[in-house]
């Protein structure tokens, strides 16, 4: 069981300004949240200012607490959590982008479905761990998944705790 949890409540989300998100990256002000230094160098590279990227720490518990507070602070229309992932599933390999249409905590059994921008189609399912897992416990408690990581989940919670679509960007590792 986790000891984390989102501070943020719908409730939350009402006091702040009220934006109405559009279908595309243009029409809504989205916040991008990386792991890792070396995920979000080259996601600044290519986007410069145009996208708030904020590093959330590696681990359930800092993507937590991050994200908590980009969501008070920033009050993002959406939020996208990109960088890379394991590929359990057999039909991935090196490189390929997953854009889970679900993402499942391992600790909890919780299911979020994201809410990808218009343009980026979703499929398949990720699981947010806590730390590393065997392949075999990992799909045995998990059959069909395609990917893990360690903070998806955690801000997918997060996310829908505050009322704020959110979408997975992951690159497999």
């Amino acid at each position: 069981q986790r000891a984390e949890t989102c501070t943020l409540t719908r409730q939350s989300r009402a006091t702040r300004p009220h934006h109405t998100p559009g279908p595309t990256l243009a029409q809504v002000r989205v916040v991008l949240l990386v792991p890792m230094a070396v995920e979000a160098r080259p996601l600044r590279r290519a986007l410069g200012n145009r996208i708030e990227i904020i590093r959330i720490g590696v681990g359930p518990a800092s993507a937590s607490e991050v994200t908590s507070r980009a969501l008070t602070e920033l009050s993002p229309d959406h939020v996208i959590v990109a960088g890379i992932a394991g590929g359990v599933g057999r039909h991935l390999s090196v490189g390929d982008l997953v854009i889970p249409s679900t993402v499942v905590d391992d600790a909890t059994g919780a299911t979020y479905r994201s809410h990808p921008l218009t343009g980026l189609d979703s499929g398949g399912s990720l699981v947010t761990v806590d730390r590393l897992h065997d392949h075999r416990s990992l799909t045995g408690r998990h059959p069909g998944i395609d990917a893990v990581d360690m903070e998806s989940a955690a801000t997918a919670a997060c996310c829908a705790a505050a009322g704020v679509p959110w979408t997975v960007v992951r690159g497999i590792s």
